[in-house]
């Protein structure tokens, strides 16, 4: 039996993402969008000479170093994550 996806929205930075996340992943989305929202500012605020990319790319590496620390597949990497680094790619 598959998941019921819901269309949500998610605004890191400035900018909203459109996302289709299970019920499970809809409860934390508001925790993801604070915590990732969170480093942006903290790191800007630590590193003035970076661009809101700069800091997603530093908040993609740490989740992938948290991940790897944790055991963690890469199929097993938040959608959210996924889409940043799509983002992320976008940009570059």
């Amino acid at each position: 039996m598959s998941k019921q996806l819901h269309s949500a929205k998610i605004k890191i930075g400035k900018k909203h993402y459109p996302l289709k996340v299970t019920d499970e992943e809809l409860k934390n989305l508001a925790e993801i969008e604070k915590h990732i929202n969170a480093r942006i500012i903290d790191i800007l605020g630590k590193y003035s000479d970076l661009q809101l990319e700069d800091a997603l790319a530093m908040i993609l590496i740490e989740s992938r170093f948290e991940m790897s620390r944790s055991n963690k597949s890469e199929n097993q990497l938040d959608p959210i994550l996924k889409d940043i680094e799509t983002s992320i790619k976008s940009v570059l």
